[in-house]
C-alpha cells in the first residue's frame, strides 16, 4: 500500500528502507568519571517503531547514556546489546547519532554539505543519481529543500536558522539509512513550533520506516510528550521510571505523586525529578524494587503532609521485560547473519580522498586566498621592497640583506603555522563527528588536507617574494628560483608543525634565528629551529658570491680579523661564518626536508591517536 493511501508523508517513502526487527538494550550501565558516579545501574530497551525519550534535569546523565549506547563511552559495568549481540564497531554502523551541537563548515551550502555526506557515507555501489535523489527526498520530508543552496553560516556569517541546522544534522544521519537514530537534545534552542514540528517528523520516521529513535529532551510540551512511546526518567544518574509513556503517571500516582488534571505531564515529571535528595532516593528506590521482591517501607519525608507507601508491584513492567526477552530470542538470528555483512567503511580510500579534497579546496580557498589576505601580502611586500630598495651588492649591506631574508622567512613560517593551528581548531568539531561516525579514514583526511592545500598555501609566498626580491635589487634569476624553493619548503614545514600542534593540542613556542647569545653548551639548539635551516640556506644562496670589501671600510667589531690587518678583504663566506652558517647548503636543505617529513608524520600520528577506533 502506498504512503499516500496510508496518509503518510510521500517523501519519507523514498530510498529510505524499512528497518528489520531489532531490539536495543542497555543493561545495568554504570559510568563514573574521577570516582564521581554519572550513571548508576541504568537499564533501557527499545524496539522497532518506538520513539523513546530520555527526560531529566540538567546533569542527570541523559547525554552520558546516549554516548554509552553510541559507543563513545565505555561503561565501568553493564553492556549494550542489539538483538542479544554485544554492540561492537560493526554493529554501530547501524546507528546514527545527532549531536546536540550542530557542527558544519560555515562556508559550504546545505547542498554541498549533504552531497559530501552522501558520497562518503553511502555505499560505493549506489549510483550517484540515486544518492542525489535520496538527498532531495530527505530535504523535502524535513522541509529544508528551499534552503539547499543557502550557505550554512555561523555566528559571524548569515546562513541557516537554528531549526534548519538541526534538521540538516538529522538528514546527514538519515542519509545512511540507520536502523537506530540517537539524538541529543534535538529541540534545544528551537522555538515551540519548530520543536513540535521536529518531534512530529521523528514520530513519522519511527512509524513509517520502523526505526528505533531515542533522544534526550529537557522540557517537552504536552503535545510532544504524548508522541513518545517509551519514557526514561533520570535523576542523579539513577532511573526513576522506565516504561511505556502511558504508564508513567499511573505509576507515580501509585507511589504518591498525582498529576492534576490539565497540567502538563512533562512539567509535573520534571518538578518531581528536581525534588530534594530524600524524595529522589525514594523515587529511585521505588523503581528498583518495583517487582515487589524487596518492598520498601513508608518513609518520613520531613514533610508532615507527605507520607508515601513505596511497596510497588508493577505487572506492566514484568510483562514488558518478558516480551522483550521473547523478541530477543525470536530475532537473535538476524545478528548472526548481518554482522559479517556490515563493513567498516562504506567507500574506498580513493573516493574518500577525492571527496575530502573537493571539500577542503572549497573551504580553504576562501580562507587562504581571501582578497584581504592577498592585498595584505602584496602591500607588505611593497613596503619591504621600499625599505630595502635596491640594496647595494656589497658586504657593507649584508645586514640589510639578512634582515630582509629573516623577515621573509619568519613571516611566512609563522603565518603558515598559525593558519594551520587555527584552521584545524575551527574544523575539529566537524571532522571529529565524521571520523567517529566512520565516514572516512583518518589517513584519507590527512593526505587530502595536506595535498589539496599545497597550491593554496604556496600562492601568496610566491607573489610576496617576487615583489620583495626584485624591488630590493637582489640580482640573479637562478638564485631567485632556488631561494624561492627553500622559502616554499620552509612554509610547508611550518604548516606541518601547525597542523601537528592543532591535532595534538600542544602549546607552540617558536625558536629564533639569532644564536649568538646562547651559551656554548646550548649552541646546538639552533638546529632544532625550523627557521634556522631555510634562513641559512637562503643566505648561502644570496650572500656567497657577494662583492668582497676591505676591512678599512667595515667595523672591526663585526670581523675580528680586521684588528690585525686593515687590508684584509672580507668575503661572503666570512659573513656567513660570522652568522654561524658553517655547513654546506645541502645540510640545511636536508634538515628542512626532515622537519617537513617529521611534522607531517607526527600530525598524522596525532590525528590517529585522537580518533583511535574503540575495540
Amino acid at each position: 500500500m502506498s504512503c499516500a493511501v496510508n496518509g503518510h508523508d510521500p517523501a519519507m517513502c523514498g530510498t529510505t528502507t524499512v528497518s528489520p526487527k531489532l531490539v536495543l538494550e542497555a543493561v545495568n550501565v554504570t559510568v563514573a568519571v574521577n570516582d564521581i558516579s554519572i550513571l548508576n545501574g541504568v537499564s533501557v530497551s527499545a524496539a522497532n517503531g518506538e520513539l523513546v525519550a530520555f527526560m531529566g534535569p540538567s546533569g542527570s546523565g541523559k547525554t552520558t547514556l546516549l554516548d554509552t549506547i553510541a559507543g563513545k563511552r565505555t561503561p565501568q559495568s553493564g553492556f549494550v546489546k542489539l538483538n542479544g549481540t554485544p554492540m561492537d564497531g560493526k554493529l554501530r554502523r547501524k546507528l546514527g547519532f545527532v549531536l546536540q551541537e550542530d557542527t558544519f563548515f560555515a562556508d559550504l551550502t546545505l547542498w554541498e554539505t549533504l552531497y559530501f555526506t552522501s558520497m562518503v557515507r553511502l555505499p560505493e555501489s549506489m549510483p550517484k543519481a540515486e544518492k542525489v535523489q535520496h538527498i532531495e527526498d530527505l530535504a523535502e520530508s524535513l522541509s529544508v529543500k528551499k534552503c539547499l543552496n543557502t550557505r550554512v553560516g555561523d555566528m559571524f556569517k548569515p546562513g541557516l536558522s537554528g531549526g534548519e541546522k538541526k534538521r540538516a544534522s538529522i538528514i546527514c544521519e538519515l542519509l545512511t539509512d540507520p536502523d537506530i537514530l540517537l539524538l541529543d537534545e534535538p529541540t534545544s534552542g528551537l522555538d515551540y513550533c519548530t520543536a513540535l514540528t521536529l518531534v512530529q517528523r521523528l514520530r513519522n520516521i519511527a512509524d513509517e520506516k520502523n526505526k528505533i529513535i531515542i533522544f534526550s529532551i529537557h522540557q517537552p510540551s504536552s503535545q510532544m510528550y504524548h508522541m513518545f512511546d517509551k519514557l526514561l526518567l533520570l535523576t542523579q544518574g539513577k532511573v526513576a521510571f522506565f516504561g511505556d509513556r502511558s504508564d508513567a503517571l499511573p505509576y507515580l500516582e501509585n507511589v504518591g505523586f498525582k498529576c492534576e488534571m490539565h497540567y502538563n505531564p512533562a512539567d509535573f515529571l520534571l518538578g518531581i525529578l528536581k525534588s530534594d535528595e530524600s524524595m529522589i532516593n525514594m523515587l529511585t528506590d521505588a523503581f528498583s524494587n518495583r517487582d515487589g521482591a524487596t518492598p520498601l517501607k513508608d518513609r518520613d519525608m520531613n514533610d508532615k503532609s507527605v507520607c508515601l507507601s513505596l511497596a510497588v508491584t508493577n505487572d506492566a513492567f514484568i510483562l514488558e521485560e518478558r516480551d522483550t526477552k521473547v523478541q530477543i530470542l525470536e530475532h537473535n538470528s538476524f545478528d548472526q547473519n548481518s554482522v559479517g555483512e556490515t563493513t567498516k567503511w562504506s567507500t574506498s580510500f580513493s573516493t574518500q580522498f577525492r571527496m575530502i579534497s573537493w571539500r577542503t579546496f572549497k573551504v580553504s580557498r576562501g580562507r587562504i586566498l581571501h582578497p584581504y589576505e592577498l592585498l595584505q601580502s602584496i602591500l607588505l611586500a611593497v613596503i619591504l621592497g621600499l625599505v630595502f630598495f635596491q640594496i647595494p651588492q656589497t658586504i657593507d649591506s649584508v645586514r640589510d640583506r639578512m634582515g630582509l631574508l629573516f623577515i621573509t622567512v619568519a613571516h611566512w613560517t609563522f603565518l603558515a603555522a598559525f593558519d594551520a593551528v587555527t584552521a584545524f581548531s575551527s574544523e575539529r568539531g566537524v571532522i571529529t563527528k565524521e571520523i567517529k561516525a566512520k565516514a572516512y579514514r583518518v589517513s584519507a583526511y590527512y593526505l587530502a588536507r595536506t595535498l589539496t592545500e599545497l597550491p593554496l598555501v604556496l600562492t601568496l609566498p610566491v607573489f610576496f617574494y617576487a615583489v620583495a626580491y626584485w624591488m630590493a635589487g637582489i640580482h640573479g634569476v637562478s638564485q631567485f628560483f632556488i631561494s624561492l624553493l627553500v622559502l616554499l619548503l620552509s612554509t610547508l614545514s611550518a604548516q606541518g608543525l601547525g597542523f601537528m600542534i592543532g591535532a595534538a593540542c600542544m602549546e607552540v613556542k617558536f625558536a629564533g634565528f639569532i644564536t649568538q647569545t646562547l651559551p656554548a653548551w646550548f649552541s646546538w639548539a639552533k638546529y632544532l629551529s625550523f627557521i634556522f635551516h631555510p634562513l641559512s640556506a637562503m643566505s648561502l644562496i644570496l650572500l656567497q658570491d657577494m662583492q668582497p670589501l676591505p676591512c678599512n671600510t667595515l667595523s672591526i667589531d663585526l670581523f675580528p680579523q680586521c684588528l690585525t690587518n686593515a687590508t684584509v678583504v672580507i668575503t661572503g663566506n666570512d659573513v656567513l661564518l660570522r652568522a654561524g652558517i658553517t655547513l654546506p647548503i645541502y645540510c640545511y636543505i636536508t634538515g628542512l626536508l626532515m622537519f617537513f617529513l617529521l611534522f607531517r608524520i607526527l600530525g598524522c600520528v596525532a590525528l590517529s591517536v585522537r580518533f583511535k577506533d574503540p575495540k
